[in-house]
């Protein structure tokens, strides 16, 4: 799914198969995969990049926050160079390790923010 508005901005997403088929939005267009080309969990980690995100803005046209529009049409004419289908299944495990990764370091900073008052009450009191 990809929003004209802001897709160039990272809103775009991969849709689960029990939505195939809903209705969403006109500025939200729906493509598919190409059977046997491309697989959904491989573009979906694609997708979420800011390479792809550059990629998008340069077919962006329009001026003006609001008023900038990626059409399908500016769309589909993206080049995306895409492995083989088996290169892009061994990879989806590889994208899974590092999301979790992320989602690690993400909820280590949580806590290390918690901590951090602490931290520097201790400090300051000399109790280091």
């Amino acid at each position: 799914m990809l929003s004209q508005v802001k897709g160039w901005e990272g809103a775009i997403a991969i849709c689960p198969s029990n939505l195939i088929g809903k209705y969403v939005s006109p500025e939200y267009r729906t493509f598919r995969c190409i059977p046997g080309k491309a697989i959904p969990e491989y573009l979906s980690a694609l997708v979420a990049t800011p390479w792809f995100w550059t990629k998008l803005k340069d077919l962006t046209r329009g001026m003006g926050g609001r008023r900038e529009r990626t059409r399908p049409e500016q769309f589909l004419k993206m080049k995306i160079p895409m492995p083989t289908v088996e290169y892009q299944q061994k990879t989806i495990s590889i994208f899974n390790k590092i999301h979790n990764m992320k989602s690690v370091r993400v909820e280590a900073m949580k806590e290390l923010d918690v901590l951090l008052p602490s931290i520097l009450d201790k400090a300051f009191k000399g109790e280091l």
